[in-house]
């Protein structure tokens, strides 16, 4: 069990409210990865007096960077980590590829990640750690989205991908049967992510109001009809779905 926390901005760069956002979301799932965690900003956040004081104290070893254009989207991807295959550092996540400019944060755990890292060997893959992590990495920077099609496993997901600096996107995903989870929320024009509902309201920014149709759903069927959650405007991935965000878009295809 892992945890996921992030913002993706879509109007405006990355700044120390997001990065002290994430840190809160990451903080609020401690429990669910108590072994490491990493968070990922733009390389000109970092840059930032307020941002390097946040994480200082933290520990800058902790802290991934990527190069991001000027005026393009930006995000704050974090991950706490229950290590359990490859216990060593070269496990942490966000764990990034193609020259820093794709990355992934990932919780739950790929059944068939040794055939797939096989296969990706064999079309020129460079494996740098023994984890089912870096297998959805390099399956995501070979096929694409197709990746979960490739997937034997419970997953909940996100790469960010920076390949173009312009036009950076956001992918999400679930496994098949809903085992791993995953919520979000779009405020302005920001989408905010997590692997718990409690940790999205830890970063700020969601409204502290109750959903009604998750209230009747829980009342006359004894669970919450997805995807709705208990917090209005906080949504669940359903199972079996993908969620792909740009400055242009969202495509939310099963």
């Amino acid at each position: 069990m892992c945890g996921i926390a992030g913002r993706f901005l879509l109007d405006r760069p990355a700044d120390a409210d997001a990065v002290g956002a994430v840190l809160r979301m990451l903080d609020a799932q401690v429990h669910r990865g108590p072994n490491d965690w990493g968070i990922l900003i733009p390389e000109t956040a970092a840059q930032s007096a307020a941002v390097r004081s946040l994480l200082e104290s933290r520990g800058l070893e902790h802290v991934r960077t990527y190069p991001a254009a000027a005026g393009a989207p930006s995000v704050v991807l974090g991950a706490r980590r229950l290590s359990i295959i490859d216990l060593s550092s070269r496990g942490r996540m966000p764990m990034g590829a193609a020259g820093g400019r794709l990355w992934v944060s990932f919780n739950g755990e790929i059944y068939n990640f040794r055939e797939l890292r096989d296969e990706l060997r064999k079309r020129g893959s460079i494996f740098e750690s023994d984890t089912d992590t870096e297998t959805i990495l390099h399956g995501y920077e070979e096929w694409g989205p197709d990746v979960v099609s490739h997937l034997r496993g419970m997953f909940g997901f996100v790469v960010f991908d920076a390949r173009r600096p312009d036009a950076p996107r956001l992918f999400l995903a679930r496994d098949r049967f809903g085992i791993k989870p995953m919520y979000w929320a779009r405020r302005d024009c920001t989408l905010h992510f997590a692997s718990e509902v409690r940790a999205l309201m830890a970063g700020g920014a969601m409204p502290n109001e109750p959903e009604p149709r998750a209230f009747h759903g829980f009342l006359v069927h004894g669970s919450v009809p997805g995807p709705w959650t208990t917090v209005r405007d906080v949504f669940s991935l359903p199972a079996a779905h993908t969620l792909t965000i740009d400055e242009r878009s969202y495509s939310y295809p099963r």
